[in-house]
C-alpha cells in the first residue's frame, strides 16, 4: 500500500467518524527507533493549515513515547484548529503518546491497543555513565521518587543512616540532575492535569489518573489495556465497530510493513557478508493526512569496515531530516 492508497482509507475513516484525520507514527524497530519529537511540529502546522479550522480532528497515533513538551504542544496545536479532538490508538501509544491521549475528548482503542505510564526519564551530559556503553543513561523520575519514599518509610528510622544513603545517591547522580528530576516530576503532573481538565471536570477522576500513570502503575513498562483505561481510570474510551477496526488495522499493518518494525536493523551484517561499505536510508517516522501532503523522517547512514581490530566495523548517520512524501 502507498500513501495514495492510505489516503483512500483515511477518507473512509473521516466519513465514518465525521472528522478530518492526521496520522503520526514513530517507529520502534530494534536499533532504528524514533520518538515523538518537537521537530515534527512545523509539519503538523502544514497539515493543519491544509485541513483548516474544522469541527472534529482525529489523530491516528502510534508511538512508544518521546518529548513531553512536544506532546503538550501537539495537543494545543490540534485543539486550536477544532472543537472536538479524538485520538485513535491502533496498538502502542505509550509515555508521551499517552499524554496526548489525556488531552483528547475521546480515545478510540482497538482490542490490542495499550496506553502506558507517563513517569518520564531525564537525560543530560551530567547523567551517570553506563558501564556497558560510555554514554550517559536516562534517570527515571519515578525510580528516584521511589528511593526517597523508601528513605521516608518506617523501614529506615536512623537519621544518620538516612543521611548516608542520600549522600550515596548524590555520589551516583549529580545533584543538579536530582534537582531537575524533581522539577520534571512536578511539571508532568501539572501538564497532565491541565490536559485532563479540557474534558474531565471531576478533579477526583483527574487525580486518580495522574497518580496511577505517574507512580501507582509500578513500572514504566506497565501497559494499560482498553478495559482498564475505561473501567479503572474512567477515561472516555470508545471501542471501534468491526468496520472501523478493519480500517484502523489496515492502515497500521501498512505502516508496520513500511517501517519494517518486526525486523531488527542490523547494517553490520551486510559487512559480514563481504561488503566493504553499506549505505542505507531508513524511514523512522511518518506524518500524513487525507489531503495532498505527507511527510516522513528519514535517516541516511553508512556502515563500513575499519582498520581497528578492537572495533572492526563502524556505523554512523550522515543525514536525518523530514522530507515530503
Amino acid at each position: 500500500m502507498s500513501f495514495a492508497a492510505r489516503k483512500e482509507i483515511y477518507r473512509q475513516i473521516e466519513e465514518k467518524l465525521a472528522c478530518r484525520i492526521i496520522t503520526y507514527v514513530t517507529g520502534d524497530r530494534q536499533n532504528a527507533q524514533s520518538q515523538l519529537s518537537g521537530d515534527a511540529l512545523p509539519f503538523f502546522v502544514k497539515l493543519l493549515d491544509e485541513i483548516g479550522v474544522t469541527e472534529h480532528i482525529a489523530l491516528f497515533l502510534y508511538t512508544r513515547g518521546g518529548d513531553i513538551m512536544a506532546a503538550w504542544s501537539i495537543v494545543n496545536l490540534i485543539r486550536s484548529f477544532c472543537d472536538r479532538f479524538t485520538v485513535i490508538v491502533p496498538f502502542h501509544c505509550h509515555s508521551a503518546g499517552t499524554i496526548i491521549c489525556l488531552g483528547a475528548d475521546k480515545i478510540i482503542m482497538t482490542k490490542q491497543a495499550t496506553l502506558g505510564p507517563i513517569d518520564p526519564s531525564y537525560n543530560s551530559p551530567l547523567n551517570p555513565i553506563s558501564q556497558l556503553i560510555p554514554e550517559p543513561y536516562p534517570v527515571s523520575v519515578e525510580q528516584v521518587n521511589a528511593y526517597f519514599q523508601l528513605l521516608d518509610s518506617k523501614q529506615i528510622v536512623n537519621e544518620v543512616h538516612k543521611a548516608k544513603l542520600i549522600e550515596q545517591l548524590a555520589e551516583k547522580i549529580h545533584p543538579l540532575v536530582l534537582g531537575q528530576v524533581y522539577k520534571t516530576n512536578s511539571q508532568i503532573k501539572r501538564i497532565a492535569d491541565r490536559l485532563l481538565s479540557l474534558s474531565y471536570n471531576d478533579s477526583e477522576v483527574r487525580t486518580n489518573v495522574i497518580n496511577f500513570l505517574c507512580s501507582e502503575s509500578g513500572s514504566h513498562d506497565y501497559t494499560i489495556n482498553r478495559a482498564e483505561a475505561r473501567d479503572h481510570l474512567k477515561l472516555n474510551i470508545d471501542k471501534p465497530d468491526p468496520e472501523l477496526y478493519r480500517m484502523i488495522k489496515s492502515v497500521f499493518d501498512d505502516f508496520h510493513d513500511e517501517l519494517n518494525l518486526s525486523n531488527p536493523f542490523m547494517p553490520l551484517t551486510q559487512l559480514l557478508n563481504g561488503q566493504q561499505e553499506y549505505n542505507y536510508d531508513l524511514i523512522l517516522s511518518i506524518l500524513e493526512c487525507s489531503g495532498d501532503n505527507g511527510y516522513c523522517f528519514i535517516q541516511k547512514g553508512k556502515a563500513f569496515q575499519t582498520n581497528n581490530p578492537a572495533n572492526p566495523y563502524a556505523n554512523f548517520s550522515t543525514d536525518s531530516c523530514w522530507t515530503k512524501v
